[in-house]
């Protein structure tokens, strides 16, 4: 193998499929890169069994070949070659790097050992505007569960039907679902894990691009600019999660998400032991007043807004809050409460985003029904 390319376009190409690269395995050939140059580009390939991701760079070939190269290594040493031209080739497992007065020279291994990626035969393609997917993708991975032993709400439910794709992701505590029109008539519905599209999202480009979305019995495939990520999807039955969102209300708030965020930011901080304490929202009639307390102190602020309805004190994990406001996107924001035992539902003030969070509240000794 022998080939030539830009030193920032082979660095960034290696960040990307480093992501998935495993850290520790009894394999060793699944803690490298596949590097692979063909015709006029070189395609770098991450893999750990679950999600893979490839991408692809131009280059000039002189000669076609792959190895399998130490994803850290190979990366650190890229990463530190200034921008231009640098050339790369291999003689049996070495491979050398050549750029202006550097030079290394690297063991590598056999690309035949490099396990064969998952080959996607779609029965579904879904085809939308890239970034709306990433938007659709933010807005709710921050609500999947972390816990492996609840290995299903690891994922986000992704589901398209009557001209709607709709992502939903949940852990117990909270729920995040948002949705986007489609053009697509197709009824389509899997779990796709949370950190599989947490790349996915990562690669979008800024620019107008197209997303393209390959679904089959247990894999995923999405294919954005000259980014591939395959994804083994997740196998259950989601939960229901609309007999979960309160239907009927007795309270709204109206807010600036902004000012609402930095209020709970001051309020919180007071809060440094390791069992958080919750902060409680005080709603009366022409404004919020949050309040904290904890081993060190207690800390009180207020903040204007709108409020319709009852009277309410409720309180919540802050870092929950937080999570869901950070995401809104929209400079106001609508709570909507049933009582102090009930999971409040954050949706946008006007029609600018289409989203809705749910977060459950913090049982207090001042808690009543």
């Amino acid at each position: 193998m022998k080939f030539s390319c830009l030193a920032s376009e082979l660095a960034i190409a290696l960040q990307n499929a480093s992501k998935v690269v495993a850290v520790r395995s009894s394999l060793a050939v699944i803690e490298g890169i596949l590097l692979e140059a063909t015709q006029d580009h070189v395609c770098l390939v991450g893999y750990n069994f679950d999600v893979a991701i490839t991408t692809t760079i131009d280059a000039k070939v002189e000669a076609e070949g792959k190895i399998v190269l130490g994803a850290k290594l190979f990366t650190e040493i890229v990463r530190r070659i200034p921008d231009g031209a640098l050339q790369v080739e291999t003689q049996d497992l070495h491979l050398k790097i050549t750029n202006n007065n550097s030079e290394f020279n690297i063991v590598g291994l056999e690309a035949s050992e490099y396990p064969e990626l998952p080959q996607v035969t779609a029965k579904s393609t879904i085809t939308m505007d890239a970034e709306k997917f990433k938007n659709l993708v933010n807005k709710t991975i921050y609500a999947a569960s972390a816990d492996e032993t609840k290995l299903l709400y690891t994922g986000v439910l992704v589901n398209v039907s009557g001209g709607l794709i709709t992502m939903v992701a949940l852990d117990g505590f909270r729920l995040a679902t948002t949705k986007e029109l489609i053009n697509l008539a197709e009824e389509i519905s899997i779990i796709c894990p949370s950190k599989s599209l947490q790349e996915v999202a990562r690669l979008v480009p800024s620019a107008d691009q197209e997303i393209f979305i390959d679904i089959s019995s247990n894999y995923a495939m999405f294919q954005t600019n000259n980014c591939k990520v395959i994804s083994k999807l997740l196998e259950g039955r989601f939960l229901d999660y609309e007999t979960t969102i309160p239907k009927e209300f007795k309270t709204r708030v109206v807010v600036k998400t902004q000012d609402f965020i930095a209020s709970i930011e001051r309020t919180s901080v007071i809060v440094q032991d390791k069992l958080k304490a919750p902060i409680t929202l005080e709603l009366r009639k022409m404004d919020m007043r949050l309040s904290c307390e904890g081993s060190t102190g207690w800390a009180n602020d207020e903040l204007p807004c709108s409020i319709e309805g009852e009277e309410l004190s409720i309180s919540f994990n802050s870092r929950l809050l937080l999570d869901a406001l950070r995401v809104c996107g929209t400079e106001e924001v609508s709570l909507k409460f049933l009582g102090n035992l009930s999971p409040v539902v954050l949706e946008p003030a006007t029609d600018e985003e289409n989203f809705l969070f749910l977060v459950l509240p913090v049982r207090t000794n001042s808690s009543t029904d």
